[in-house]
Parts: C-alpha cells; sequence; structure tokens
C-alpha cells in the first residue's frame, strides 16, 4: 500500500504532493449554462427555475435577477490572459460537446481550451463540472480561485492577477431565495 495511507512516524514529514508541470497556457474558457439561448430555451428554464426550482450553477455565478453580474464582467474582461465565452448548451460546437462527453456529459460546465509547446488548435477539457460550480455559491471570486486551482492542477497556466474580486465574506442567508437574490 502506498504510504500517504498511514501517517508520518514522529519526526517525519509526510511528502508534499507534487503538482503537475506547467506544460500547457490557458487560451479559451467556455462557460457553458444548463439550459438553451433561443427565447423559447429562456422562458423554458425561467419557468423551470420559478416553479421546479430548476438551477443552472453557471448562470447563478454570472448572472444576476436580469443581467450579466457587473463583478463577472470585472472577471471576464481581466480574462485570465485568455477570453471567455459565455455560451448555451444549443450553441456548443461538436468539439466543445466531444470534450463534455469524455467527461460524462454533465452541464453546466466549464471548459478550458489550453495549448503546449506543440502549438496547435489546443485541448479541449471540462476543468470544472455541475459539483465544482454549485460550490461556489454563486460568488465570483470563490468561482475565480476554484477555476485556477482547477487549471493549474490540471497542467494549465493561467495569469491570475485576482481582477480586484474576493470572496464573499458575507454569512449565507437562511434560505437560497435570500442567496440568489443577494448576489
Amino acid at each position: 500500500l502506498p504510504h500517504t495511507l498511514y501517517p508520518p512516524k514522529t519526526g517525519q514529514h509526510s511528502p508534499r504532493p507534487t503538482p503537475p508541470p506547467m506544460t500547457r497556457a490557458l487560451t479559451e474558457l467556455f462557460i457553458i449554462y444548463d439550459a438553451d439561448g433561443t427565447v423559447f430555451g429562456e422562458v423554458a428554464y425561467l419557468l423551470k427555475k420559478r416553479f421546479f426550482g430548476g438551477r443552472c450553477a453557471a448562470c447563478e455565478i454570472t448572472h444576476g435577477k436580469h443581467a450579466e453580474k457587473p463583478v463577472f464582467t470585472s472577471f471576464k474582461n481581466a480574462s485570465l490572459g485568455a477570453p471567455i465565452h459565455n455560451i448555451h448548451r444549443d450553441e456548443m460546437d461538436p468539439a466543445l460537446w466531444a470534450a463534455v462527453r469524455t467527461a460524462g456529459g454533465a452541464l453546466p460546465a466549464v471548459v478550458a481550451r489550453s495549448v503546449g509547446a506543440e502549438g496547435g488548435e489546443g485541448r479541449l477539457e471540462v476543468v470544472m463540472g455541475p459539483a465544482e460550480l454549485e460550490m461556489c455559491e454563486g460568488d465570483v471570486g470563490r468561482f475565480r480561485v476554484d477555476l485556477v486551482g482547477a487549471c493549474t492542477g490540471r497542467g494549465i497556466m493561467v495569469e491570475d492577477n485576482g481582477c480586484g474580486i474576493e470572496i464573499s465574506s458575507s454569512p449565507v442567508p437562511m434560505n437560497r431565495e435570500q442567496s440568489i437574490e443577494m448576489r
């Protein structure tokens, strides 16, 4: 069994995992909503959300009640050194669909395009899925931190200047509706 399953003996230090080498540069990010971008798709999402508790964690991160959150727009404009695209599932091209299917097909998701020294079109991979996006609880600052960690954990270099966005330190409200309205 690997030695990491057992605590180190007194006086010994446990080895720290070595992060993967940064071999690829982030060239593009896609935040993919679990909704369609058509008028019908938008109305269907709103009805599902209002009457059946349907949610899209990516939508909660990027949008407030009526429009894109100003703090998300600032983050997107700072862009971690690469363009960020918000797209709906019906706007995905075949290459994005293939990347999402490879990771199990669940939406919403964040897909990174990265390129190594070899160049070319780049590699597409899901760096955050529904569970990781849910953990952000709609907070753009937490999303930024988790996204940078997810990319660097996969050996993808990102330019994280912080963009002046901090993780919200406000207490979590008593119910979900209050939480969504506060963001």
